[in-house]
């Protein structure tokens, strides 16, 4: 009878064993799967820190594009208010002439300040 009861215990215990292996199996499945979904996840965040760094660079890039434009368009409006006036100053005076007085050049600034310009950018490397 002791056999009996022993070898029921040893039955037992197998049985545990065996469920306990199985949960560690299953455990250690999820493990696995959650240690690939850490480094999946540790590389898509890389991946999104270099566009963000990417991203960075091309807006400063836009907007030093931009404030060289502005600066060029300044420079060429400039220069044409310049060779306007130069040529005003310096033609004879008549009737058939455009007016050479400050006054009336003031009346065709809205010439020189409203024209667009386009400029061709340079393809970027």
């Amino acid at each position: 009878m002791e056999n009996k009861s022993l070898k029921n215990k040893l039955l037992s215990g197998h049985k545990l064993c065996d469920a306990y292996a199985e949960e560690s199996k299953k455990i250690q499945a999820q493990l696995k799967e959650l240690r690939y979904g850490k480094k999946d996840l540790i590389f898509k965040g890389q991946q999104l820190m270099d566009l963000e760094h990417k991203l960075t660079i091309a807006k400063e890039e836009l907007e030093k594009t931009a404030l060289d434009k502005e600066s060029q368009l300044k420079a060429l409006k400039d220069t044409v208010h310049i060779c306007f006036s130069a040529v005003l100053h310096n033609q004879p005076s008549s009737s058939h002439r455009f007016p050479t007085s400050p006054s009336h050049l003031f009346r065709y600034s809205s010439l020189i300040n409203s024209s667009r310009v386009t400029f061709q950018q340079p393809h970027a490397k």
